[in-house]
C-alpha cells in the first residue's frame, strides 16, 4: 500500500531515528526504500544492521545526487502511495494512516502534505509550522514550496518524478509541474518533525535554493495562470517584496489574488516559514 522513500548521504547522525519513526507505522502494508548515495560515514553500517523485512536498501556506488537517488527509489517502489521523508527528519505517530484516510475521503486528491513540528539538532521542539490549504496552497506556490517535503505523500499513479540533474530545489521544481494539473492539499496536523540545523542542504546552499525557487515559482504562475505569463518582472518584484526587499507590486498582486482565489495574508507571510518566524539556528 505505502512505499516510504528515504535518501541519505553521510546521514548516520539521525538515520536510525528517521527509519524507526517510519517502521512504527501500524496499518496498511508498508515498504521502506532507503537509497544510500555513496555515504562514507557510518551510514552503510547502519543499513547493514537492519533486519526488518519491510526495508529494502539500494546503494549508489557512485553518488547520483539527492533527486536522481529519489527517482531510483520511485522506480523501485511497489506501493500505491509514495511517502517521502528526509533522513534527518521524523514521522509523527499515525502520519501515514491519517494521510491515507484523507486520500480515501477525497478520491480526486493526488498529492498531500502536512504541517510539521520544527526541532533542533538535539530533537528539542522549536515550534509548530502552519501550512497553506486549498486555494491558499496554490497561491503560496507563486512564492515558494507550499509543502514540507518530508510530509508529502502522493498516489503512485500520478507518476511524479524529480528532475534528476538538480542538486538543490528539486522538490519545488516537481511541485511547480505537479500543481499545474493535479489536485493537492495539506493537512493542518503537524505529522512530521522537521529538523533545523546548520549542516542541512538548504542551510548550506541558501543562495542556490533561492535562485531555483525564483525559476520554479515563475514556471508555476505562468503555466497555471496564462493570463499572467507576460508579467515576469512583476513576479520577480513580488518575490523581492515577500522577502522584505522592496515595495509591493499591488496591481500584480490584485490579479494574482483574483486568479487564485487566495488572500493577501498568504502572500504577506514571511518566506520559508508559512507564517511562522524563521527559527534561529542553534
Amino acid at each position: 500500500m505505502i512505499s516510504a522513500v528515504i535518501c541519505v548521504r553521510d546521514g548516520a547522525r539521525w538515520l536510525t531515528e528517521a527509519i524507526a519513526s517510519v517502521l512504527r507505522h501500524e496499518g496498511p502494508p508498508l515498504e521502506v526504500l532507503i537509497i544510500d548515495d555513496g555515504s562514507r560515514d557510518e551510514t552503510p553500517a547502519i543499513l547493514r544492521g537492519l533486519s526488518d523485512q519491510r526495508v529494502r536498501v539500494l546503494i549508489n556506488e557512485t553518488p547520483l545526487g539527492p533527486f536522481a537517488s529519489a527517482n531510483r527509489g520511485l522506480e523501485a517502489a511497489r506501493g500505491a502511495f509514495i511517502a517521502r521523508l528526509d533522513a534527518d527528519d521524523r514521522c509523527a505517530p499515525g502520519r501515514f494512516s491519517r494521510q491515507l484516510a484523507e486520500f480515501e475521503r477525497r478520491p480526486s486528491l493526488s498529492l498531500l502534505g502536512t504541517g510539521c513540528t520544527r526541532i533542533d539538532a538535539n530533537g528539542a521542539t522549536l515550534g509548530v509550522q502552519r501550512v497553506p490549504r486549498g486555494a491558499e496552497l496554490f497561491l503560496r506556490a507563486a512564492l515558494e514550496p507550499p509543502f514540507v517535503h518530508s510530509s508529502v505523500m502522493w498516489r503512485a499513479s500520478a507518476g511524479l518524478r524529480y528532475a534528476p540533474e538538480l542538486s538543490i530545489g528539486g522538490d519545488f521544481e516537481l511541485w511547480s509541474r505537479a500543481l499545474c494539473s493535479l489536485e493537492a492539499d495539506n493537512l493542518d496536523e503537524p505529522l512530521v518533525d522537521y529538523r533545523e540545523w546548520q549542516g542541512s542542504l538548504s542551510a548550506r546552499r541558501r543562495d542556490a535554493q533561492t535562485a531555483m525557487h525564483d525559476a520554479s515559482s515563475w514556471r508555476f504562475v505562468s503555466t497555471r495562470w496564462p493570463q499572467l505569463a507576460a508579467r515576469l518582472p512583476e513576479h520577480r518584484a513580488l518575490r523581492r517584496w515577500a522577502a522584505g526587499e522592496q515595495s509591493a507590486p499591488d496591481s500584480f498582486i490584485a490579479e494574482l489574488l483574483a486568479a487564485s482565489g487566495g488572500s493577501r495574508s498568504t502572500l504577506e507571510a514571511p518566506l520559508g516559514t508559512f507564517g511562522q518566524p524563521r527559527i534561529a539556528q542553534r
